[in-house]
């Protein structure tokens, strides 16, 4: 499968523009115990306006147009708290992302799908000022499979994320 080149392989001068999605969010935190919290979270996220990449040359002439097809897409997270004493506080959560690619619109270049996130922290506080957190998360992306003209493959999202923070408060 040849890769089309709108210009020949010449550099032109254009411009591409591209619309990122408002994210509407609600969430919450109650303390439900003096140790207990627990925190929740529904996110949403316009992604239907995204449903091309084009790019255009200043003459007006369509360099590049590739559909996308993007749909809508939420998050739902749900976490705890535990406040085990004045210096000690330990995290908790679950989360679940919605694709926002459909599909049949899965490309190689976009190969999204849904993703389960597990994560867990810490925070030490040495004194009413400061304190130090750190966290860990693991998201797990489902298998997917792509067609792209004659070419199939198949995708798994996998990561680790790691983090640290030193907070000061004056």
């Amino acid at each position: 499968m040849p890769i089309p080149t709108a210009t020949g392989g010449a550099t032109q001068s254009g411009y591409l523009t591209l619309n990122l999605p408002e994210m509407w969010e609600v969430s919450g935190y109650n303390r439900v115990d003096p140790q207990w919290a627990i925190h929740y979270s529904l996110a949403y996220t316009s992604w239907s306006q995204f449903q091309q990449l084009k790019a255009t040359s200043t003459s007006g002439d369509t360099l590049f147009q590739k559909h996308e097809g993007f749909k809508d897409a939420y998050r739902i997270a749900l976490g705890t708290t535990y406040y085990y004493d004045d210096n000690w506080t330990f995290r908790t959560g679950i989360a679940f992302d919605d694709s926002p690619v459909p599909a049949q619109n899965r490309s190689i270049s976009i190969p999204d799908q849904d993703r389960f996130w597990l994560s867990a922290g810490t925070t030490y506080a040495f004194n009413k000022d400061a304190s130090v957190d750190v966290g860990v998360s693991y998201m797990h992306g489902q298998s997917v499979k792509i067609n792209e003209g004659p070419y199939q493959f198949e995708s798994e999202g996998k990561a680790w994320l790691f983090g640290t923070n030193f907070n000061y408060a004056f």
